[in-house]
């Protein structure tokens, strides 16, 4: 059997058996709790407090929408250190409250 058929055949078994045991809110909420959302943020929770300083049931509705502009910025904001660092000139750090 093709390696790749054989891999998604195992991934249906699972998700079956996955599916059988726990309910869609629930597989929903362990995802969320292990997913990486980047800058070695593991989780909403981590995520929440290492982009915005905040617990996640403490973020707002408008809040929620503008993490892509944060999560950008904090990242440009890494870059500007990196290379600032690079040239010998001290960075300012950012504040991403």
């Amino acid at each position: 059997m093709d390696r790749t058929l054989r891999r998604k055949l195992q991934e249906l078994i699972l998700a079956g058996r996955i599916e059988r045991q726990y309910s869609k809110d629930r597989i929903l909420e362990l995802y969320l709790t292990k997913v990486y959302f980047g800058d070695g943020l593991y989780g909403v929770e981590a995520a929440s407090r290492g982009f915005f300083a905040k617990h996640a049931a403490d973020l707002g509705r408008d809040r929620r929408r503008t993490g892509h502009h944060v999560r950008t910025s904090r990242a440009e904001a890494g870059r500007t250190a990196r290379l600032s660092s690079s040239f010998g000139m001290a960075a300012k750090p950012a504040s991403f409250a």
